[in-house]
């Protein structure tokens, strides 16, 4: 793909993603206006369940879609994409009864000492789990596929969609006692979201037809495992840091960190999208051991991940404040913070897609380790200077773990496999990135 064209679809799937997390944010700010902030403490501890779950359900399968749909179809390998796709979906489906029994179970032994706040929100996530990992899934494979508006526009335009109807609805209907008819509506949202998923795969013909293998079956667990905690680490980096905010910040505090946080994820979102774009011809290069491919996807990624960071970074310094100022005039004081968190894009777009790199190498577990490390640097980094800068410190722990992580995912994925997927690359000639030699045996 040209860098014209892949500069062209990537700001079409950028404009839609922001559209949708334009929505989901102005969602957010509906629920706090309309609904009060325990309806929006509700919405968000729920919703932040339901995706940790939803990381779970699914063993990784989601993290690997895209590695091995890109590779089947790159080798014509129908039987064994089909097969993966069966596997996939069973995994789920087993997995989602587990943790509604494990759910029940719980419940009843807890019966009594918990609220009905507590209720609602185990009982909404445990519903809304299975739909969130289906629509990961879904999108996994038709990122894999090269149909990555397939894959994003249902999860970016129709699930913020339902946010903002169920809280209209529940408005009008329960006069700010709408908790319960809230989060109904936006589980609908999410089951009707990964449906339409579902339907495009299907009227596209992506499944093929025939028998299904499962030959690679032992492939896909051992593979799928490591990324599951790597999605849980990386994905839901945020979180984990909003459940230490938790732990150690004011309920007016973890409001405005999570504020920042949201719209560092709502920036986030294109350069997720550019990926999108970019990873299915890296995985199809790797698969038909074309070395120059690759690295001319890898080239044309960082060029076009480190013009977006440094965009992203010069529109924050002139409208963050505007942007937080919307939620609440006293929120504007976080706006150094939030320059701090997305200056982490940058930090990435330097050392470029490290993760699946090892990821398509086969080598996981050094993912998992540096995402283990970087997450500790930063709870120690946030528990040291929160005392001395408030939001700031969370902020700057964030980048230092973020960038960590970045740098060392580098160098790993650089030494194990011989590639080097950072701006540098382009700066230096050494052997190892001259994509006419074979790839290095490590």
């Amino acid at each position: 793909m040209s860098i014209g064209r892949l500069l062209g679809r990537s700001s079409v799937l950028m404009a839609a993603r922001f559209a949708g997390a334009g929505l989901a944010f102005a969602g957010n700010i509906a629920i706090a206006r309309f609904l009060g902030a325990d309806a929006l403490g509700v919405f968000a501890l729920c919703m932040a369940v339901a995706s940790l779950i939803a990381v779970i359900l699914p063993l990784g399968r989601q993290a690997t879609a895209t590695l091995f749909v890109s590779e089947y179809i790159a080798n014509v390998h129908h039987g064994l994409l089909k097969g993966y796709l069966r596997n996939g979906y069973a995994i789920i489906w087993r997995m989602t009864a587990a943790a509604i029994g494990a759910g029940a179970v719980g419940v009843m032994a807890l019966m009594g000492q918990v609220t009905f706040s507590t209720l609602l929100t185990v009982a909404f996530a445990l519903a809304m789990a299975p739909a969130l990992a289906f629509i990961s899934f879904n999108g996994g494979v038709l990122t894999g596929a090269r149909r990555q508006f397939s894959a994003f526009l249902p999860e970016s335009l129709l699930k913020p969609a339902f946010i903002l109807l169920a809280v209209f609805v529940s408005a009008l209907a329960l006069k700010k006692e709408g908790s319960a008819l809230l989060l109904g509506i936006i589980c609908a949202g999410c089951w009707i979201t990964a449906g339409t998923q579902v339907w495009l795969m299907r009227s596209t013909e992506l499944v093929p037809g025939g028998v299904d293998e499962d030959r690679d079956a032992t492939r896909w667990t051992r593979t799928g495992w490591p990324w599951m905690f790597i999605s849980l680490l990386w994905d839901y980096f945020i979180e984990l840091h909003l459940l230490l905010a938790g732990l150690i910040a004011t309920t007016a505090e973890i409001a405005v960190l999570h504020i920042c946080f949201r719209l560092r994820v709502l920036a986030g979102f294109g350069m997720r999208a550019l990926y999108a774009l970019v990873l299915p011809d890296l995985y199809g290069a790797n698969a038909r051991e074309d070395r120059a491919a690759l690295f001319s996807s890898l080239s044309r990624a960082n060029a076009l991940a480190l013009g977006y960071a440094g965009s992203v970074c010069v529109g924050v310094w002139f409208v963050g404040e505007f942007a937080l100022g919307l939620v609440d005039g006293s929120f504007k004081s976080a706006h150094g913070a939030l320059m701090v968190m997305c200056m982490t894009m940058v930090a990435r777009a330097v050392f470029g897609p490290a993760t699946a790199v090892l990821a398509m190498k086969g080598h996981q577990l050094p993912s998992l380790y540096s995402l283990t490390g970087g997450l500790s640097v930063s709870v120690l980094l946030s528990l040291v200077l929160f005392p001395l800068y408030g939001i700031m410190g969370i902020a700057i722990a964030y980048l230092a773990a973020t960038s960590l992580i970045a740098v060392v995912q580098w160098q790993l994925a650089w030494r194990l496999t011989g590639i080097d997927c950072s701006l540098f690359a382009k700066l230096r000639r050494a052997p190892d990135e001259d994509p006419s030699l074979p790839e290095p045996v490590r």
